[in-house]
């Protein structure tokens, strides 16, 4: 029997109860992990279609850009630059299933489009710096929540990353050992039983044979008499 392997029955309960613990907390992490892939599929889907929506505009901008500079030259690009205030960014902070994110909106909703209300003389530049205006007003809104399901996406996945790895961890590492232990304990109190039962039955054997010894002494000595 292996001095080193605790065998009392209180360590026996308290292992048992560590197990179950750790197996309904599991549990919860697992269904965790259900629901957050859920949500990322459905986020994962929307995102794609977004993403194509987003990159189509962007060649857009970059092909109107492009024109303007062409034929317009980079002193209309500072003359579209002038009288632009940087935007305040409103951020709003959520919880879902333990995951927590960031949404991004304007301080100033209510201003509209940041260039929306840019107007340029048609006689001093042409048509190509409206087509980047126009498609800059119509792009903003659109990068506003592109960059909100981004950061929800990114975070979902970072959280059930983060699930995976604890239930894995769980499963097969922290109730393996304590199984094991378990199993150690149930062994070592079952040899300390099977002993102390041997030890019984040695010790009831031998005081059945010395009474036996002691009764055959009397009857001894009475036929002697």
């Amino acid at each position: 029997m292996n001095s080193d392997v605790p065998v009392s029955r209180s360590e026996l309960i308290e292992i048992s109860r560590q197990i179950e613990n750790m197996r309904f907390g599991c549990s919860l992490l697992e269904r965790k992990k259900e629901a957050l892939l859920r949500e990322i599929e459905t986020d994962r889907a929307t995102f794609r279609t977004m993403r194509q929506e987003v990159e189509s505009m962007l060649s857009f901008v970059s092909y109107a850009y492009a024109l303007v500079q062409l034929f317009e030259g980079e002193s209309v690009m500072t003359l579209l630059s002038w009288g632009i205030e940087p935007r305040k960014v409103r951020i709003v902070r959520h919880a879902l299933m333990g995951c927590r994110y960031s949404q991004f909106f304007p301080e100033d909703e209510e201003r509209g489009s940041l260039l929306g209300g840019m107007l340029m003389d048609p006689a001093l530049a042409s048509l190509h710096v409206d087509e980047l205006l126009e498609t800059l007003a119509r792009i903003e809104p659109v990068l506003w929540r592109y960059i909100n399901l981004k950061s929800k996406l990114d975070a979902l996945e970072l959280e059930f990353e983060k699930t995976r790895r604890k239930v894995n961890n769980l499963e097969q590492e922290m109730l393996p050992g304590l199984e094991e232990q378990q199993r150690r304990i149930r062994l070592a109190l079952a040899e300390r039983e099977r002993y102390e039962a041997f030890s019984v039955k040695k010790m009831l054997g031998k005081r059945a044979r010395t009474s036996r010894s002691r009764s055959l002494g009397v009857q001894g000595r009475r036929g002697s008499n």
